[in-house]
């Protein structure tokens, strides 16, 4: 377990109990209430409580509740860190309303009293897409496609490997559960961050997990491995395309061809090939009672683990195109799961 100095990156550890232990009334002041098992003023039933379920965690953050039940994450940042100015940059307002900005939010921020070199960040608390079931091609699609978007975004801002995971880190991808809870009547204090996100009651098919929605937004769950490019040869990046299908497949408003190929870079191709191996592989290896559903994107998934994977907006055009090419039967019936 990490001390209260050390790297949790680096180590590869959680920091340790007794710091958040020290920091559960400073953090309660700020309206962030950690679990009991970190109240300095309870003994702890366990040394080491169960984390969360990996993909809801990162090594230097904690769960915490704001008033009213709210799931968020608390993390420690080095006040000088390059992650804490990309996440404060990409939250600006300007910025946070840009297509593909999939920055995780900072909601708040905050300088450790007894440390100045820390700062505390609070985002959502995110969980990890396996968590959601897919009704349709349309709902993996279309969750393909804002990821794509993202590293549009991410791209033409000169950042870098955005989709790098570790043996620590096991989703680099969450989702805001907060407009499904709400859609769905449910209620945050029920909601477990050391386990799944799952309804209360089973549906009328015995599933205890939420549906996908249009409304769930997805977000990179971390920023700390990525690269800010600062010499990189070829055409000026293109911003995120403005085009979006619309429903039924309809024509885009903007001709996908008429976009501009953005530069490119080994963390830019890194960031493909990880699209295809993490993001879309996940995917694939979900569909395993239709596995003829995706069968459609294996040339296009081929080339983006190779080597010299297409940039992210010609991946995001073709990707597009491919999309709806199926029919509105193969897209809305054909069972995924």
């Amino acid at each position: 377990m990490a001390t209260h100095d050390s790297d949790p990156w680096d180590s590869g550890h959680h920091i340790a109990d007794d710091y958040w232990r020290s920091r559960y009334y400073l953090l309660a002041v700020r309206g962030y209430t950690l679990r009991d098992h970190f109240r300095p003023d309870k003994q702890p039933s366990q040394r080491n409580p169960p984390r969360p379920w990996p993909p809801n965690d990162v090594p230097d953050g904690i769960d915490a509740r704001m008033p009213g039940g709210k799931l968020v994450l608390v993390r420690r940042l080095a006040t000088d860190s390059q992650e804490l100015s990309l996440l404060l940059k990409f939250s600006q307002p300007k910025m946070r309303s840009a297509p593909g900005n999939l920055c995780v939010p900072v909601l708040d921020t905050f300088e450790d009293p007894q440390n100045t070199s820390v700062t505390f960040v609070v985002t959502p608390f995110l969980f990890d897409p396996i968590q959601l079931s897919w009704r349709n091609v349309d709902d993996i699609m279309n969750y393909i496609t804002r990821i794509l978007e993202g590293l549009v975004f991410f791209h033409a801002n000169d950042i870098s490997d955005v989709l790098s995971s570790t043996n620590n880190v096991y989703s680099v991808v969450g989702f805001d559960a907060s407009s499904i809870l709400e859609a769905e009547g449910g209620n945050w204090n029920a909601v477990n961050p050391l386990g799944m996100l799952e309804r209360p009651t089973a549906t009328f098919f015995g599933n205890y997990i939420y549906y996908m929605r249009d409304t769930v937004p997805f977000y990179i769950v971390h920023l700390h491995y990525c690269k800010v490019e600062t010499s990189v040869q070829g055409p000026n990046p293109s911003p995120l395309p403005a085009y979006r299908l619309a429903e039924h497949g309809n024509l885009p408003a903007q001709d996908p061809s008429s976009l501009a190929a953005t530069r490119m870079t080994q963390g830019m191709k890194s960031d493909l090939r990880n699209l295809n191996r993490v993001v879309i592989g996940e995917q694939r290896g979900r569909v395993v009672e239709n596995p003829t559903a995706l069968g459609f994107l294996q040339e296009l998934t081929d080339e983006l683990g190779s080597s010299d994977p297409p940039d992210a907006v010609t991946a995001l055009r073709r990707f597009r195109e491919l999309h709806y090419s199926r029919s509105w039967l193969l897209r809305k019936l054909w069972p995924v799961q």
